[in-house]
């Protein structure tokens, strides 16, 4: 009986055929694979408009952090130091520092149901927080002291997700996007040099599977569709979009800098 591919095997078969090309067109198209073709999900066109366009528009995706990860320019200590603070900002720090706290305090009844479904899933079927840390052991690697990079970043998301309702859904939205592209990015990349670890660590399953960050995406849209009700909050809702995504580059170029 032929085993059936997963999503992290369909995602990697991919990559390998096409990431001896240059290196921006490699993340092009992995943008492709990952946000711009995915199905609809929302019946509103602006907000299909807003995932599978906007990242784009703000050359998110070939932020020179992502760039380095995919032409492999990182040595073993440097992408030990990255995925450290990645795990700090992006893996504990919004798990346990920004969702976990924003739905304990927040007012708004919808934004807390939404983040209750979230936090579910996040635990599913631990702590995905914890998983990553199996995942830098697996790979060698040690987790290193927290830097202020990371504190700058929980504090700008949770800023983020503690605003107005309609800034904190399209906030949420481009932190959901950017993880799926960023998560199958860091996917490919890591298997250019850990090829058996990263085909076969359920991490990188859960999040790249359509049950996973994709489907985050679209629990975020429908959450969003019944809210909105005026253009001002459509506008509401693509700033906090746009600040998600700068929030994250800026993350990025800050731990790229540590690195040179």
């Amino acid at each position: 009986m032929c085993e059936v591919a997963t999503a992290v095997d369909s995602l990697l078969e991919y990559y390998n055929q096409i990431k001896h090309g240059n290196v921006n067109q490699v993340a092009e198209k992995l943008y492709n694979l990952r946000i711009t073709s995915r199905e609809a999900p929302s019946s509103l066109p602006w907000l299909n408009n807003l995932l599978r366009d906007r990242l784009h528009k703000h050359d998110h995706h070939i932020n020179p952090m992502y760039i380095d990860l995919l032409a492999n320019r990182l040595d073993k200590q440097r992408l030990e130091a990255f995925i450290s603070e990645y795990y700090w900002g992006s893996g504990y720090g919004f798990q346990r520092e920004v969702i976990n706290l924003v739905y304990k305090t927040t007012d708004d009844e919808s934004f807390k149901e939404y983040l209750k479904l979230i936090l579910i899933e996040e635990q599913k079927p631990r702590p995905h927080y914890m998983i990553f840390q199996e995942v830098i052991t697996a790979l060698g690697f040690q987790l290193k002291q927290r830097k202020p990079i990371s504190l700058k970043f929980v504090q700008n998301q949770h800023e983020g997700y503690s605003s107005n309702v309609y800034h904190a859904f399209g906030y949420a939205l481009g932190i959901e996007v950017e993880a799926d592209y960023q998560i199958s990015l860091l996917a490919c990349a890591l298997s250019n040099l850990y090829p058996d670890e990263i085909s076969t660590h359920e991490y990188f399953e859960i999040h790249i599977d359509t049950s996973g960050e994709e489907m985050h995406a679209k629990e975020t849209c429908l959450s969003i569709e019944k809210l909105i009700q005026s253009e001002q909050d459509i506008q509401t809702v693509i700033f906090g979009f746009d600040t998600a995504i700068r929030d994250t580059g800026t993350f990025l170029h800050e731990i790229r800098e540590t690195l040179q």
